[in-house]
C-alpha cells in the first residue's frame, strides 16, 4: 500500500513538475506586452470565439467570408464568456495537466512497468508537436486530451466510449474517423478474449460511424485538406515547431525492437505505426498520436538501456547523457523558436488598416494573415488555414506572381481583380522572398507613384495601392 502511494506521489510530482515547465513560455509570452501570443493560429482561434460571442455566427468566417467547421472547441469556449486573455493562458495548462493525467491511466491500464511509464511520459512532453499543444490555445488542446480520454475508455469497455468518440469527431472529423477505426482495430484483436463484447463494441462504433457521416459531411471536407510536409516541416531538427524528432525516432524504433511480446501482437503495432506515420506527412495533425506512441516505445527504449548488463559502464553513461542532452536540447530549441513568434508589438501598424473599406484586402503572408485579421478585422488575401479552401492553389499562385512582378500593368491588374488595397511586408518575408529592394514588387512599392507607403517600423512596412480596385462587395 505504501508503495503504491509513493509511487502515486512521484507520479503527481512528475506532472506538477512538467505543468511548471510548460507554464513558462506561456506566462513568458502573454505578460510581456499587451497581446502577444505564442503561436499566430491563437489569433485566429480568439477572433472566431469572439465572433461567435458577439454574432452567434457559427458557420462563418465573417471576416474572410468563407465555411468554417462547426468545432467543439470553439462552441465550448464561446460560451463560457470567461475573458479570451485568461482562456488562453489558463487552457493549455489545464489540458495539459488532463492529458497527462489520461495518459498515466491508459499507461496503468495496458499494465506497463511505473519506471517506462514516467520515462515515456517525460519524452512525450518533450516532443515538439505535443508540447506546442501544451502551450498553445488551440482545438488540438481539446483534440489530444479527447484521443486519450477515448482510448481509456476503450480499455475499460465503458459505454462513455461512444460519447467521446462524437465529441472527438466534433473537434475533428478526421482524428474522430480514424481513432474509430483504431478501436475496430482493437475490438477484433480481443476477439479470442470477449467475443460478445467485441461484436458490441463494433456494431456501437459502425452505428457512430455512420451517424458522424450523415452530421459532419461538412467538418469531414474542411477538416480533411492533403499538405504534403516537406522535410524541413516533418523534423523539428530541421525548424518545423510540431516536427518529429530523430532522437524520439531512433528510440522509438529500439524500444519496438526490445518488447518482446506476442508476434502478431508487435507486428499489428508496427504496421499501425507505420501507417499513422505515413498519414501524418499527408495530414498533419496525426501527429499527435504517433508522437504519443513514439514517446511510449521511448521510454521502454530508455528503461531498457538502463537495466541491461553493459561490458563497459562508462559506455552506457554516455549514452544515456547523450539522451539525455538531446531530449533537453530539443525543448530548449523549442522554446527558443516559439518565443521568437511574431508579437503585438511589431504588427501593432496594422490596426490603422481598421479605417479602409471592409471590401479591400490585405495581403501579406499566409503567416500574417491571422494576426492582421485580429488586429485590423479586415479580410486577407491569404492566411494559415487558406489551404483547406478549392481556390487556394489559384491564389498561391497569383500572390507568388505578384511578389515578383515584372511589369506594372501586369501587377495592378492582378491587385484591381482581387481587391488588393494594402500589403503588409515584415522583415521574414524580404528575407525569404526578395533578395533586395530593386527586385519584383518591392521596386514598384519603392519606385511607382502608384503606391504610398502609409506605416513603417524597424520590422514592418505597410503600402496602399492608389488606383481603382474591383470590389466584390
Amino acid at each position: 500500500m505504501k508503495k503504491t502511494q509513493t509511487k502515486n506521489k512521484y507520479n503527481l510530482l512528475l506532472i506538477l513538475v512538467i505543468l511548471v515547465l510548460i507554464s513558462v513560455p506561456i506566462l513568458i509570452k502573454t505578460t510581456t506586452s499587451q497581446k502577444t501570443y505564442l503561436s499566430e493560429e491563437t489569433y485566429y482561434h480568439e477572433r472566431i470565439i469572439q465572433q461567435i460571442r458577439d454574432t452567434g455566427k457559427l458557420t462563418t468566417d465573417l471576416v474572410q467570408e468563407q465555411r468554417i467547421p462547426t468545432n467543439l472547441f470553439y462552441v465550448l469556449f464561446a460560451y463560457t464568456y470567461i475573458p479570451t486573455n485568461i482562456l488562453i493562458v489558463i487552457i493549455p495548462i489545464i489540458f495539459a495537466a488532463l492529458s497527462l493525467f489520461m495518459l498515466f491511466k491508459i499507461l496503468k491500464e495496458l499494465k506497463i512497468n511505473e519506471e517506462v511509464i514516467r520515462y515515456g511520459v517525460i519524452v512525450a512532453v518533450i516532443s515538439p508537436a505535443i508540447l506546442y499543444v501544451f502551450t498553445v490555445f488551440s482545438p488540438k488542446d481539446l483534440i489530444y486530451f479527447l484521443i486519450l480520454t477515448t482510448i481509456f475508455l476503450a480499455l475499460k469497455n465503458n459505454k462513455l466510449t461512444v460519447l467521446t468518440l462524437i465529441l472527438l469527431t466534433w473537434s475533428n472529423a478526421i482524428i474522430g474517423g480514424i481513432t474509430l477505426l483504431l478501436l475496430v482495430v482493437g475490438a477484433l484483436l480481443n476477439y479470442m478474449k470477449d467475443r460478445k463484447q467485441m461484436y458490441s463494441n463494433i456494431v456501437a462504433y459502425v452505428l457512430t460511424l455512420i451517424l458522424l457521416f450523415v452530421f459532419s459531411r461538412v467538418n469531414l471536407i474542411l477538416d480533411f485538406t492533403p499538405t504534403i510536409l516537406g522535410f524541413g516541416e516533418l523534423f523539428s531538427e530541421f525548424g518545423s515547431l510540431q516536427g518529429y524528432t530523430i532522437m524520439i525516432l531512433g528510440l522509438a524504433i529500439i524500444g519496438i525492437a526490445s518488447w518482446w511480446i506476442k508476434t502478431t501482437e508487435r507486428t499489428t503495432m508496427i504496421l499501425t505505426i507505420s501507417a499513422l506515420f505515413v498519414i501524418s506527412i499527408i495530414y498533419p495533425t496525426i501527429k499527435l498520436m504517433t508522437l504519443t506512441l513514439f514517446a511510449i516505445y521511448a521510454g521502454f527504449a530508455i528503461d531498457y538501456l538502463i537495466t541491461r548488463v553493459w561490458r563497459l559502464e562508462i559506455l552506457k553513461n554516455i549514452t544515456l547523457l547523450l539522451i539525455i542532452c538531446s531530449l533537453i536540447f530539443s525543448m530548449v530549441v523549442f522554446n527558443t523558436t516559439i518565443l521568437k513568434t511574431v508579437s503585438y508589438d511589431k504588427v501593432i501598424g496594422a490596426a490603422q488598416l481598421t479605417a479602409t473599406d471592409k471590401g479591400d484586402i490585405i495581403l501579406s503572408s499566409e503567416k500574417n494573415g491571422f494576426i492582421i485579421q485580429n488586429l485590423a478585422g479586415r479580410k486577407t488575401y491569404l492566411d494559415g488555414v487558406s489551404y483547406k479552401y478549392n481556390e487556394y492553389s489559384n491564389k498561391s499562385t497569383l500572390s507568388e506572381q505578384i511578389y515578383y512582378s515584372k511589369n506594372l500593368e501586369t501587377l495592378e491588374k492582378d491587385l484591381q481583380n482581387n481587391s488588393i488595397r494594402y500589403i503588409f511586408i515584415d522583415s521574414e518575408m524580404k528575407q525569404n522572398i526578395w533578395n533586395n529592394k530593386e527586385e519584383g514588387l518591392m521596386f514598384f512599392l519603392i519606385n511607382a507613384k502608384e503606391f504610398v507607403k502609409v506605416y513603417e517600423n524597424n520590422e514592418i512596412e505597410i503600402y496602399r495601392y492608389l488606383g481603382e480596385i474591383h470590389n466584390e462587395n
